[in-house]
């Protein structure tokens, strides 16, 4: 489980929560990235103003890491629309191969925050429609912290 912050053209990582088990999706070892990675980055640019999305598509140049990284602007651009319309997004394998990620806005902060749950494609598959509801109530469990 991961906790990402956007900020301007990056994404941070503010906390990653490591399940046990015997094998673990760690990410890179990096905590700033660009923030229109994968399923996170489309739920943080969903809870941008839209002229400010446009002004970061507009400056960005979409480079592969895996062979489903998304490298056109305008599929992006209706990825970051369904994440705003749905509250949530997933990738799979965008970042890294074999990885997927599904991410859920944290409202009530002045940046725009996310929560993810980040595990092998099939586990996320799988486990999906499950975990969906448990990883919202987490982030409005959250959002209420923010707001004391």
């Amino acid at each position: 489980v991961m906790l990402h912050m956007g900020r301007g053209m990056q994404r941070i990582r503010l906390e990653r929560l490591i399940a046990p088990g015997f094998l673990t999706v760690m990410g890179g070892t990096s905590s700033i990235t660009p923030i229109w990675r994968g399923a996170m980055g489309k739920v943080l640019l969903a809870q941008l103003p839209e002229t400010e999305v446009e002004d970061i598509l507009k400056h960005v140049t979409l480079r592969p890491l895996t062979p489903r990284t998304i490298t056109d602007k305008e599929v992006l651009r209706r990825d970051v629309y369904e994440a705003k319309r749905k509250g949530y997004a997933v990738s799979f394998g965008e970042t890294e191969q074999n990885v997927g990620a599904m991410a859920v806005p944290i409202g009530g902060y002045h940046y725009p925050l996310t929560l993810s749950i980040v595990c092998l494609e099939e586990r996320l598959s799988y486990h999906m429609v499950e975990w969906l509801p448990q990883l919202r109530a987490a982030a409005e469990r959250i959002a209420d912290e923010l707001k004391k």
